[in-house]
């Protein structure tokens, strides 16, 4: 089942906005995603903006998963910005898209070991292996 499939099945149930009752049943959800990643290392991704959610429902999730002690912003080529921050639940993970003026574009609940958006392309480690040869061969580090 695709990444996409996966999110269409598990949100299927919330499509109208409520006072609350769409974060609760997707707070239900959250349980299996994380034995699931436990079981076979599957994360999942949930799209906050594609589910109807009101202010309570925002609420809601913020009060029961609350904020953790990690936090980054990784910047994309496109102009994008994800903020990324640990929720006080081990394992999952707020994260927020934003374009080039600071709009919301995308909204997510990530239920993984590490976000998607903090781990390094194998290519990024061999640019960075290139780079660092480059910058200890300039200054003169491998020459001593």
């Amino acid at each position: 089942m695709s990444e996409r499939e996966e999110e269409l099945r598990l949100l299927k149930p919330l499509t109208v906005e409520s006072r609350g009752e769409n974060a609760s049943a997707l707070l239900r959800q959250l349980p299996e995603l994380m034995r699931e990643l436990l079981r076979s290392d599957q994360p999942s991704m949930i799209d906050l903006r594609a589910i109807p959610l009101s202010s309570w429902d925002h609420e809601r999730l913020h009060e029961v998963l609350g904020e953790g002690g990690v936090s980054a912003a990784v910047a994309l080529d496109e102009g994008v910005t994800i903020e990324v921050s640990q929720s006080a639940i081990p394992g999952i993970w707020w994260l927020e898209h934003l374009d080039e003026e600071g709009n919301l574009i995308g909204q997510y609940i990530e239920v993984s070991y590490c976000p998607e958006a903090l781990i390094t392309a194998v290519e990024d480690v061999d640019d960075g292996l290139e780079l660092l040869r480059a910058r200890l061969f300039a200054s003169d580090y491998l020459r001593g």
